[in-house]
């Protein structure tokens, strides 16, 4: 019982003494306001509206990359679901 009431105030005390020895005093800090001069970044629309699509419909492809998009093709094996 006297083991337990000291282990108790001790660690009270300890708590005390941390809780006081990390406390820092509130400053309060100056509102962020925005850069002034402006970015070089773009608004993410105009940077969306700067990439042109490729629209080409007639595309050739040789036998090489064409076997190897049907490999690749039966590697994943879509019938079974993977992919």
């Amino acid at each position: 019982m006297k083991n337990t009431t000291i282990s108790v105030i001790f660690l009270l005390i300890s708590a005390v003494a941390w809780m006081l020895l990390t406390r820092r005093p509130a400053r309060p800090t100056p509102p962020v306001s925005p850069p002034s001069t402006p970015t070089e970044f773009k608004p993410v629309n105009d940077w969306q509206r700067s990439i042109r699509l490729d629209a080409r419909t007639n595309y050739r492809l040789d036998d090489a990359t064409r076997e190897e998009i049907r490999r690749e093709g039966e590697k994943q094996r879509p019938q079974e679901g993977r992919n």
